[in-house]
């Protein structure tokens, strides 16, 4: 096992700064992504009290800002519930984060001196993994801008794919949508087989030939997955272009669920904004292993909040 992947297998670390006061047992979930960070306060049996919304929480990128982000969506979920401020220190967070799947980011965050009561961290997969169970065993695999896939089977919590772009995200839709662009460009300078990409690309653009480049110099994974449709678009068209990158992408999708599967989690879904248009692709087996989405990863991290909380924490702990 590599260094990356036991500490994926450890799933989460805790730092506790005091112990929760009397109100009874508080929780707030935390779903925090390169776009947003949501918050929700939740009692003992998961009952919503109050959500909270703010800006982006991924520590990666930005650990200042996520700690901002945090802090602000927290106080709006306590505010909605009707509770001060002040009862921050009575509460107990558990955050799923973009990019604490690296271990200096991990680090990074131990060291936040926050005012509640706990705060546990884990990456944004498991928290998806536990909402897509209802807080049980399972299986995740992912395709959205990225890809990824997670399992969590008898407290094991396994996360493979999870590198980002440009390292891996094959499946993705910054993947297809970036494989979709090539092949446009290809075909425009006769180094590649035709393709209808070619010209919905440039459609979609309003430039041609080398001026696509252009408009493309500063563009991120973000940016290469807004063309993922124009392949899914053009592979119904019978595009053999198309097809032959919906099928490369479904197949390491597959194989990424293979690996998933032998951990024996009782159940796998497939999660993400690309997730109904790719599952056709999949192969049969894994196809019909999937199941949907019990619930959602803000539900996930509800889950993990309550599951992460011991009343005998005491002191700063880091466990990996």
């Amino acid at each position: 096992m590599s260094p990356l992947t036991a500490a994926h297998a450890a799933g989460s670390f805790m730092t506790t700064h005091h112990a929760p006061r009397s109100r009874g047992s508080l929780f707030i979930g935390i779903d925090g992504g390169g776009t947003n960070c949501r918050a929700r306060l939740v009692d003992a049996e998961l009952r919503c009290l109050g959500e909270g919304l703010a800006g982006a929480a991924n520590p990666y990128q930005n650990l200042e800002g996520t700690q901002t982000a945090i802090l602000a969506a927290t106080e709006q979920a306590l505010t909605a519930a009707g509770f001060p401020l002040s009862a921050r220190a009575d509460v107990m967070v558990g955050a799923g984060l973009a990019g604490v799947n690296v271990p200096a980011v991990h680090r990074a965050m131990a060291q936040w001196q926050h005012p509640f009561s706990s705060f546990h961290i884990t990456t944004d997969l498991e928290i998806a993994c536990l909402g897509a169970h209802a807080g049980g065993d399972g299986a995740v695999m992912i395709s959205g801008t990225g890809s990824s896939g997670c399992s969590i089977v008898a407290g094991q919590v396994t996360i493979v794919g999870a590198f980002g772009y440009p390292l891996a995200d094959t499946g993705s839709g910054g993947w297809i949508g970036l494989r979709g662009l090539r092949a446009a460009l290809r075909a425009r300078e006769r180094l590649g087989p035709p393709t209808s990409l070619t010209e919905s690309v440039e459609q979609k653009l309003g430039v041609r030939g080398g001026a696509v480049v252009e408009a493309l110099i500063d563009a991120g994974n973000d940016t290469f997955a807004q063309f993922a449709a124009l392949v899914f678009d053009a592979a119904d068209r019978g595009d053999s272009i198309a097809v032959a990158i919906l099928r490369e992408g479904a197949s390491y999708l597959g194989e990424l669920a293979r690996r998933l599967l032998e951990n024996a989690p009782p159940a796998i879904s497939f999660l993400g904004g690309l997730s109904g248009r790719l599952t056709p692709w999949l192969d049969r087996d894994i196809a019909e292993r999937l199941t949907l989405p019990k619930r959602s990863a803000m539900a996930g991290a509800c889950y993990f909040a309550r599951r992460e909380f011991t009343p005998h924490d005491s002191g700063d702990a880091v466990r990996l």
